[in-house]
């Protein structure tokens, strides 16, 4: 099945994924004004994208509220651009709903420490 590619989906998307950016970075600049730890801003975007992604996944998902195109520029763009930490939780919750409890678990645990690894990898490697 070949679906095509609508110009205007795709511009709302990248300017989505702009605004996710822009607020990632905003985030960040507010932590260090407020003389946080560097991952305080991290974490906090990790948090509220996480909670945004839930959100709009039951607005989409279980109430109907926000149509396919709708959720997939709000998830993929804006969350996307503002953490792909809301992905991971969210791709994690729908593995647990599909009744994939084991893959969603092995999911849950083996992504972050194979993240982290990959990043000391990359760091050490080019270090």
């Amino acid at each position: 099945m070949t679906t095509s590619i609508n110009p205007t989906q795709i511009l709302l998307l990248a300017f989505a994924g702009a605004i996710g950016v822009l607020l990632r970075f905003g985030a960040d600049q507010f932590a260090t004004r407020l003389n946080f730890q560097p991952h305080t801003g991290t974490f906090a975007v990790n948090i509220l994208g996480c909670f945004f992604a839930g959100a709009v996944y039951a607005l989409a998902a279980s109430k109907g509220a926000v149509s396919t195109s709708t959720s997939q520029i709000l998830l993929v763009g804006l969350c996307g651009g503002f953490t792909t930490f809301s992905a991971y939780a969210l791709q994690t919750l729908t593995l647990m709903q599909a009744s994939s409890i084991s893959t969603a678990v092995i999911y849950f645990i083996v992504s972050p420490l194979v993240g982290f690894a990959a990043a000391a990898g990359g760091y050490f490697l080019l270090k």
